[in-house]
């Protein structure tokens, strides 16, 4: 099936956010980048902010689907690591997609019902799982605490593997191996916190803070 044109313009845009971020995003740019007219992308969307609306809610949509896809043969048993794992993944695969999507300064959250409720989704299969985790003991603010934590490793995690320093684990692999380098900082990583975060948690439901 051929590519519409608004298919056309949200490439684009997602292409040239992933190489040079969302700051400099301009129709202009993203008409030049996707082959069409300067006009064309005014067609679908009326300013950069219906664009990059647009980019989150399918970033949203499909990061929700990642986490909550079945389990896959070479993925972690724990749930814990496999959900932030999958977290990871995503954002190294979809980085145009990633640099909007938490940025309230270019998609605004609260202004869309639509995108509003495609966010939630993708946290409400993390609360789950941690849920499933720390059991049916603790309260609705402790699941919600471990899961914030755990959404902020991963997020923290993925951040620097896309724009922050050069990694340990990826500084001295050659480029053929970067993917394996990567994958190797995600899981060392993720172990330990989530190892720490399910401590902290243990101790919560045990000495809860009143």
């Amino acid at each position: 099936m051929a590519e519409s044109l608004k298919e056309k313009v949200i490439r684009a845009a997602v292409d040239y956010i992933a190489e040079s971020g969302p700051d400099g995003l301009s129709f202009r740019q993203i008409a030049a980048n996707a082959g069409v007219s300067h006009q064309a992308p005014y067609h679908h969307f009326g300013d950069r902010d219906a664009i990059f609306t647009e980019i989150a809610f399918i970033g949203f949509r499909t990061l929700s689907a990642d986490l909550a896809a079945p389990v896959r043969r070479d993925e972690d048993p724990d749930p814990s690591i496999r959900l932030l794992e999958r977290y990871v993944n995503f954002a190294l695969a979809n980085t145009g997609y990633f640099r909007v999507m938490f940025r309230s300064d270019l998609c605004k959250i609260g202004e869309s019902p639509d995108l509003q409720k495609t966010a939630d989704s993708a946290f409400d299969t993390l609360v789950g799982t941690v849920q499933t985790i720390v059991g049916v003991s603790a309260s609705v603010d402790d699941i919600r605490v471990v899961a914030t934590t755990m959404w902020s490793v991963a997020h923290g995690l993925a951040t620097l593997l896309i724009d922050g320093p050069s990694s340990p684990f990826t500084r001295n692999a050659p480029s053929s191996n970067a993917w394996a380098a990567r994958k190797q900082a995600v899981v060392v990583t993720v172990t330990h916190a989530v190892k720490l975060t399910m401590c902290s948690a243990r101790v919560m439901l045990i000495y809860p803070v009143n």
